[in-house]
């Protein structure tokens, strides 16, 4: 039975030895993973708001701002609502990867897809906040969930690729069928608008 890491372990071996850290923490709990994405979001919103102190650019509150009264809650109202919601978002991102996940020959439960994901997303935490650097960190962290679902759930690297990649793709489609349904009755509606001045 591999030996339990420690948080800072966990951490590094993300980077150097990311099978020695998915093989590690396959049989912890779900609780384990669930408290370790906690601590990796705090460090990576700590962050984001330390980027935001130090050049006046913080993304989420730029967004924040086209909502109106959310912008009042400042910079803590704004990382609590941050929090919840990608925590919630990471549940329900694994809850997706995990159907196809087992459609692609999956082993392992829920749990196994929850902490492939938690994991994961380490480098995003530790490095993702970093000017120009988060599209290296966005394929480091495609690749560890990939590995992660791979050691987990004991199927290919080809396999847990698609099992990770069609969710994205389904998405992608049901948004483009909805932004196409919109522009065709959009323009329809102008048309029409324009036949009646005539």
């Amino acid at each position: 039975m591999p030996k339990r890491l420690s948080i800072s372990e966990k951490i590094k071996k993300c980077f150097t030895s990311p099978d020695e850290m998915f093989s590690a923490v396959k049989n912890e709990k779900m609780s384990d993973a669930f408290a370790y994405y906690a601590l990796m979001l705090v460090i990576f919103l700590f962050a984001n708001i330390a980027v935001f102190i130090a050049t006046n650019y913080f993304l989420a509150l730029q967004i924040f701002s086209y909502f109106g009264p959310i912008v009042h809650f400042g910079l803590v109202g704004i990382f609590m609502i941050l929090f919840f919601l990608l925590m919630a978002f990471n549940f329900i991102s694994a809850f997706m990867d995990h159907i196809f996940v087992k459609l692609l020959g999956g082993k392992s439960g829920y749990s196994a897809t929850f902490k492939a994901i938690s994991y994961g997303f380490t480098p995003a935490a530790i490095l993702g906040w970093i000017p120009f650097v988060g599209l290296l960190i966005s394929i480091h962290y495609f690749y560890l969930n990939i590995k992660g679902i791979s050691i987990l759930h004991k199927i290919s690297m080809r396999r847990a690729f698609w099992a990770l990649f069609l969710p994205v793709l389904v998405v992608i489609i049901i948004a483009a069928v909805f932004l196409t349904a919109f522009l065709v009755h959009f323009l329809a509606s102008i048309q029409d608008s324009t036949y009646i001045i005539k």
